[in-house]
């Protein structure tokens, strides 16, 4: 295992900020300014990606809440394709996890 020293920390560490709040100022200095057509469409699916994303390993685990998690996120696919919010996909694929869990025991 290699050691990196206390400049090597601090260089990645700055490299993390300058990326990170590069990509935050990057929002404000647009501005007002009209997106092509192309990349707002892209756009529109980031925030429903990057939530499947998060949830999707662990709908595969196997465990005991393996079905709870699977029919919760059954319920929040069908609310955010009906009324097109992402919140109320959230809210309705929590209630349907934890409604599945009671009836089911879990």
């Amino acid at each position: 295992m290699s050691q990196i020293g206390t400049g090597g920390y601090m260089g990645l560490i700055l490299a993390a900020a300058v990326v990170t709040y590069g990509t935050r100022i990057s929002g404000f200095l647009l501005g007002q300014r009209k997106l092509p057509a192309w990349l707002n469409r892209f756009l529109t699916y980031v925030p429903v990606a990057v939530f499947a994303a998060l949830i999707t390993p662990d709908l595969n685990v196997g465990g005991h809440d393996m079905w709870p998690r699977i029919i919760g996120a059954a319920v929040a696919t069908v609310v955010v394709l009906r009324f097109r919010q992402l919140w109320a996909g959230l809210i309705a694929g929590m209630v349907g996890f934890w409604l599945a869990g009671a009836l089911l025991g879990m």
